[in-house]
């Protein structure tokens, strides 16, 4: 990822106290990062684009933690830069507007080349407290390799469009990686830089912050919350750059191409940590034996196996034409389950045999006897009515299928 350097030498720093560098690795291998006990040297990053009004009250307030504090003017056009003059604070500067997601990638490079292992990035618009950095900061040095993000307390001021937007997000980060994700909006985080340099992100604006969290975890980095206070109507107002149609849309794509990219078997790299800090192996169909190896023992317990198998054979009993494997694959990765095993054992629910048991049952359900004549007539011309008879039956069969297959690798 080395070529985003390009990138950051566009940008210009306008002012700010020195910091000392300290030697690293390669990205992803920062030496304080990957020492047995990682000290943590945490900053913190406020991207701006015009919020004149709140800036500077939320800047004393982050110099107030006692942590090195870089601010990215991201292209202002108003008295923002100007409200904060004086400050003991790094500001780094683009000429035009890059998006939030290029200000926070900005204040990484700039972090990374002061030593800095971490950075927790507090918004310039008022709705967060600086008090709050404190707990990031805790559970940063708690869990150096992990993402830290903020679960707004949303109360009676809240917007409900940024409710919704929330519970929308929330839904659709669990389908792409499978985990439970309780604010996956609140741009209120701590980062290991060497980590979020290091990921394939291509998201530059609102919708980088959805990217992040869903490409973290798909490498393996662990992702806690904090509970923080918000207020959507802090003193000297407001000012959202977030615009609900036009950002509200980029999300939705990104989701769509990340939701698409998580059912292909393409290469992955996978993130673990070990005793001497991140190691990376990448996940590939091109190295087969441990391509397969992973995709069989992921959620690998007995509990969890039983619930793919019962999983797999629920669904692929239903009459639902031609789309057994993606809802399979869908919700196994929404649950965390086996996505192979379900997937595999779908198959033993294939035409004819399942089919035609349901069928019957159905029949039988319906007319008290079973149907023995397998015709034109009973089969072509009375489709709707046959229909009919699988879906009862598949409802009656489905749980009893499931259950019973899901018995055996849960005793195991």
């Amino acid at each position: 990822m080395m070529e985003r350097r390009d990138d950051f030498d566009l940008v210009t720093v306008v002012h700010g106290p020195e910091y000392p560098l300290f030697p690293r690795g390669p990205l992803g291998t920062d030496k304080k990062m990957n020492s047995p006990k990682p000290k943590p040297i945490i900053w913190v990053t406020i991207p701006v684009f015009n919020n004149e009004a709140t800036l500077r009250d939320a800047v004393l307030g982050a110099v107030e933690r006692g942590f090195p504090v870089v601010v990215v003017d991201d292209g202002c056009s108003d008295s923002s830069m100007a409200s904060i003059a004086g400050l003991d604070v790094i500001i780094l500067h683009h000429d035009t507007n890059r998006g939030k997601g290029a200000a926070l990638m900005t204040a990484a490079w700039h972090i990374r080349s002061a030593g800095g292992t971490h950075m927790i990035c507090f918004d310039g618009d008022g709705q967060f407290l600086p008090s709050d950095i404190d707990a990031f900061a805790k559970k940063v040095e708690e869990q150096p390799l992990a993402i830290v993000y903020g679960v707004r307390d949303f109360k009676s001021d809240a917007p409900g469009s940024s409710v919704f937007g929330r519970k929308f997000s929330n839904f659709w980060c669990r389908v792409t990686t499978g985990k439970k994700v309780l604010d996956s909006q609140c741009g209120f985080r701590a980062y290991p830089v060497s980590v979020l340099l290091d990921l394939k992100v291509k998201k530059t604006r609102y919708d980088f912050e959805v990217e992040v969290l869903v490409r973290s975890s798909w490498v393996g980095i662990q992702l806690f919350p904090v509970p923080i206070q918000v207020s959507y109507s802090p003193p000297g107002g407001r000012v959202t750059h977030f615009r609900p149609i036009v950002d509200n849309a980029r999300i939705s794509h990104s989701y769509t191409r990340l939701v698409l990219r998580s059912f292909l078997p393409v290469p992955r790299k996978i993130v673990k940590p070990g005793p001497e800090g991140l190691r990376g192996t990448v996940l590939s169909p091109w190295r087969p034996l441990s391509f397969f190896k992973a995709l069989l023992t992921e959620n690998s317990s007995p509990w969890e196996l039983a619930l793919a198998v019962t999983l797999g054979l629920f669904i692929a009993t239903l009459p639902i034409f031609g789309l057994h494997s993606v809802v399979i694959i869908f919700v196994a990765t929404y649950f965390r389950l086996n996505r192979l095993l379900a997937f595999s054992v779908s198959h033993l629910c294939a035409p004819p045999f399942v089919p035609v048991f349901c069928l019957e049952v159905g029949y039988y359900l319906r007319h008290r006897q079973w149907l023995s004549e397998f015709t034109t007539e009973t089969l072509w011309s009375q489709l709707d009515e046959r229909f009919f008879d699988w879906v009862i039956g598949s409802i009656v069969v489905a749980p009893f299928l499931a259950v019973a297959g899901g018995i055996y690798p849960h005793r195991r």
